[in-house]
């Protein structure tokens, strides 16, 4: 394919061409194709690699001006979107208008493919956002900056494991397709997409799936799948084709496979086959947080859907416990898991977890705002499965006393919380909370201040970010000095964060450590003895404390 652009640039700048498929960039700057200037300003990237030699396709590109002195120029508006069907011979000349979005359509019988992609030039352009460096780990909803729980996920799938090296060095892996449908007489399920094993689009190729045999309704196909660049991520959809000949197609948008990227949601089945789990026109939310929730309590999740219980008819539905896994604080620990099938166009919700004693049927619900189930319109499905990863549980205000001057617990919301931590014989208070924590959470700081100046608790905030362990890693020195001066004057300091499960049990542990030179070990046991729901980050606890105090 040969791409060209008209743009005029200042001299010593270069303009290069990105775009969603491996060949592109896969939006990588440092991976690039650079264009070449000709006469005219005109900017040629030739020779670009088809994605899919011998089946339709679809991916977006953008072009970027390089400054000689200056951040790159990112062409504005929505990224170019092509759409091009089986053709090798077709020799490809794709003509762009600077920042003028745009969908272009091979001709070549469009309508006769099930493709939802293939769009009239009529229409109006895709609006998914242009895939800058500042959009790569997420943003914070309060204010644009990169999400370090985002971030945080992307390292942990890096680096869990979870039995899947060996997989990552073969050239294959095995995948099974299942779906659950109950046909009717006659009626055979099938499975197309736009790799040559799905069939490339063309029904005649298409895989028949076959009755489970320990499933009613479920039907399975299993097939391997090459380790290769032109299969990182693929599209396919499942059609019933009745015994007069005609096919009834799965309505939605096409379904989306990354079978071999560990940031995303994937199962195994009993065989070790790369499972795709799926409900005919359905898709799966799943529902998951930490707590480590004490003996007989067990976590639900109720909330607007009536897959989650409706509030509270029928009510909360139960979770369930979770294997053992790396969290987010780069330790291990096990969530709690709910997943339910719903429509992928699912509306926004909101929702809140409840910790349930099923022995005494006391329930602990949530006091923050709601929490909301939303999800941006142009981010894709992947694997059939949308993921809330959710932490931070914070209920009653119960904190807990840490011998011999120190309390942990969650941040305080009500001047009556306040009131709670100064008859328990809180004298001062060591904040780690951000700006951001404030925004997002909507503390009236002011009003909580003016209630610590009438008991007169002395306050003070050391930010650090949350599941961010550079930041936990930058600060932890000088915040273990900053609670040292505190507790050195007589004060009981109550720390917190937000829930008191990471950050706040770090910088205890950090001042047991450095200060009363106690083991790392001992001192996380120490502080896990006393506050039973803490995760401190121990791996940057063992790298920060190999520095003198």
């Amino acid at each position: 394919m040969q791409f060209r652009i008209r743009r005029s640039a200042a001299y010593g700048d270069r303009l290069v061409l990105l775009g969603s498929t491996p060949a592109l960039g896969k939006w990588d700057l440092n991976r690039a194709v650079p264009c070449a200037w000709t006469s005219g300003d005109v900017w040629v990237a030739s020779h670009v690699a088809r994605p899919f030699l011998h089946a339709p396709s679809r991916f977006e590109f953008k072009f970027v001006i390089i400054q000689k002195d200056g951040p790159p120029i990112w062409e504005p508006g929505p990224n170019h979107i092509a759409h091009i069907p089986v053709h090798p011979a077709l020799p490809l000349v794709i003509s762009i208008d600077w920042a003028r979005p745009k969908n272009l359509i091979i001709p070549d019988e469009p309508n006769k493919s099930p493709l939802n992609g293939f769009i009239s030039q009529e229409e109006p352009p895709a609006t998914s956002p242009p895939p800058t460096p500042a959009e790569k780990g997420g943003k914070h909803p309060a204010d644009g900056a990169a999400n370090p729980l985002a971030i945080a996920v992307a390292r942990v799938a890096a680096h869990a494991g979870n039995g899947d090296e060996a997989s990552e060095q073969q050239e294959a892996v095995p995948v099974k397709f299942r779906i659950k449908y109950r046909p009717d007489e006659g009626e055979l399920v099938y499975l197309l997409g736009n790799i040559p094993e799905l069939g490339a689009w063309k029904k005649v190729h298409s895989p028949l799936m076959a009755p489970a045999k320990n499933g009613d309704g479920i039907f399975e196909v299993t097939m391997t799948i090459p380790r290769d660049a032109e299969y990182e991520e693929f599209e396919y959809k499942y059609f019933i084709r009745r015994p007069d000949g005609t096919r009834r197609w799965e309505e939605g948008e096409n379904r989306i496979a990354r079978p071999f990227d560990k940031a995303a949601p994937r199962e195994k089945d009993g065989d070790g086959a790369v499972l795709w789990d799926d409900r005919w026109e359905k898709i799966r939310i799943e529902f998951s947080i930490y707590y480590a929730t004490k003996t007989n309590q067990v976590m639900y999740v109720t909330g607007d859907p009536a897959q989650i219980g409706a509030w509270f008819k029928p009510g909360p539905t139960r979770m369930t416990l979770g294997p053992v896994e790396v969290l987010e604080t780069d330790v291990k620990g096990r969530k709690w898991y709910l997943s339910v099938w719903t429509d992928p166009k699912q509306k926004p919700f909101s929702y809140r977890y409840i910790i349930i004693n099923e022995k005494t049927k006391q329930e602990l619900w949530e006091r923050e705002p709601n929490r909301r189930g939303e999800f941006e319109a142009a981010d894709p499905v992947v694997n059939s499965v949308r993921i809330l990863r959710d932490v931070n549980f914070v209920s009653e205000m119960h904190f807990d006393h840490v011998p011999p001057n120190m309390f942990i617990g969650p941040y305080p919301q009500t001047p009556a919380d306040v009131d709670a931590m100064a008859k328990g014989g809180v004298t001062g208070v060591f904040n780690v909370q951000t700006d951001e924590d404030f925004k997002h959470r909507g503390i009236q700081w002011d009003v909580l201040m003016e209630r610590y100046k009438t008991h007169g608790i002395q306050v003070e905030r050391h930010p650090i970010r949350d599941f961010d362990r550079d930041s936990l890693r930058q600060h932890l020195h000088a915040a273990t000095r900053h609670l040292d001066k505190m507790l050195k004057a007589d004060r009981k300091v109550y720390i917190h964060c937000t829930a008191g499960m990471g950050r706040a049990p770090a910088v205890a542990v950090a001042w047991l450590c450095w200060v009363e030179k106690m083991d790392l070990d001992d001192a996380v046991t120490f502080v896990k003895k006393h506050r039973t729901v803490a995760v401190p980050n121990v791996p940057v606890l063992r790298e920060a404390l190999k520095e003198p105090y």
